[in-house]
């Protein structure tokens, strides 16, 4: 690692802890008082008598959040203001809960992660042969941080302990801090027992009471329609199996059938991903390879003839037309989220103008005669080789890391295997 003074450390891992900071130079211009982020008061106006702020960016009584439940908070505050100007409406800070979001690791995070004086206390269970850890930090009975790494079961009902000031004392023999708490907590939740303003979905607030009323007022039946209806699910996706569990009961289903359903529906959801990707990998190799081809006769690619380079070139490319017509269209059909961003813009919508310009190109009685008094084949050759240079430095772009990823992780893969 070189260090911006110029010293060399030699390291074998390095770990990067990475936040955000909040943008505020607009609102320094704009004469606000900014510390850390945007200052607001419990009303989320700033020091300007008409300017509220809620987000990332603003820093209510000396804190900034990154977490998207207080956002929410903040948002339905600065509405209830600007709407009726209300002013028992006031952003009160609420505990916070996280739940890391990378495939392979399970971790939750809540509350104080450490005793803090004499005064708390900590329940842990460490497994390392396992990989599981857990942790909780007690205050006169009560549940105000918890842990989890590699086993989040229970993670639901050591929130709502939280939430809730449940005095715990009662619930192990052995008294508050022993071992049994957390086999307590992590135990299948009962959720017939959560009440009906239990948050299922922290990233949107969604309640049990909410999400089985959806279910009977307007007929859900799949996860999908939940998540559609409720917005339960939609964000980070971590309530999905709690969600699932709550609309098999609310229908009379077995719950265990429910999740075992989700879990093939999200296991075929990967494998068509995986599919996906590997064919539009192929058939973009093909048509690079095939145009070479065509374009350059006598260079190391050609492989075959200028005839099966033809074929082979022009139906690769109706194949990966047709392929990115139906992906838009499943995702229409599933209501499936995509985003215009740089990377969606160039695959759905610079590789169909490559594809219909070659495919014009390699058919001529698809195009005039002549455009602008010249002939009709020099634009449209010219703008076929601009988009597909446009292509390929995209794929150079795109995919350049994979090969050094695979270089990296060979020493990894040695050792699993």
């Amino acid at each position: 690692v070189e260090l911006s003074d110029g010293r060399v450390v030699e390291a074998d891992l390095v770990v990067v802890a990475v936040g955000i900071r909040p943008e505020v130079e607009l609102a320094r211009q704009a004469g606000l008082d900014v510390a850390r982020g945007v200052v607001v008061g419990d009303d989320m106006r700033t020091s300007h008598p008409d300017i509220f702020a809620v987000g990332e960016c603003v820093e209510h009584d000396g804190q900034c959040y990154g977490l998207v439940m207080p956002l929410w908070d903040m948002a339905k505050v600065c509405a209830n203001h600007l709407a009726s100007d209300a002013a028992a409406h006031r952003f009160a800070p609420a505990l916070v809960s996280t739940k890391l979001k990378i495939p392979g690791i399970d971790i939750f995070s809540a509350g104080a992660v450490a005793a803090a004086n004499d005064h708390e206390e900590e329940v842990v269970h460490h497994d390392e042969q396992a990989g599981v850890y857990k942790k909780l930090v007690l205050r006169q009975g009560r549940v105000v941080g918890a842990v989890l790494y590699g086993d989040v079961s229970g993670s639901s009902r050591f929130w709502q302990w939280m939430l809730d000031g449940t005095d715990v004392t009662g619930l192990c023999a052995d008294g508050p801090c022993c071992r049994g708490l957390l086999e307590c907590g992590g135990m299948a939740d009962d959720i017939a027992a959560m009440p009906d303003d239990a948050v299922v979905c922290h990233c949107n607030g969604v309640t049990k009471g909410a999400i089985v009323t959806a279910v009977h007022n307007h007929g859900l039946t799949t996860l999908e329609q939940v998540k559609a209806c409720t917005q339960a699910g939609s964000g980070c996706g971590q309530c999905s199996v709690l969600a699932a569990r709550l609309l098999a009961q609310a229908l009379g289903r077995d719950p265990e059938a429910e999740l075992a359903a989700v879990a093939r529906r999200t296991e075929r959801m990967r494998l068509g991903f995986v599919l996906w990707h590997r064919t539009n990998a192929v058939l973009m190799t093909l048509l690079l390879l095939t145009g070479l081809a065509l374009h350059f006769p006598g260079s190391p690619v050609a492989l075959m003839n200028f005839e099966w380079s033809h074929i082979a070139h022009k139906w690769s490319g109706i194949v990966l037309v047709v392929a990115y017509a139906a992906f838009l269209g499943l995702c229409r059909v599933f209501r499936r989220r995509y985003r215009a961003d740089a990377d969606g813009v160039t695959m759905f919508a610079v590789m169909p103008l490559v594809v219909v310009s070659g495919l014009a190109f390699l058919w001529p009685s698809l195009i005039p005669g002549q455009v602008w008094g010249i002939d009709a084949k020099v634009p449209v050759a010219l703008g076929h080789a601009a988009l597909a240079v446009l292509i390929l430095m995209f794929m150079i772009h795109h995919l350049s890391h994979a090969p050094w990823v695979w270089w990296r992780k060979r020493k990894l893969r040695a050792v699993q295997g």
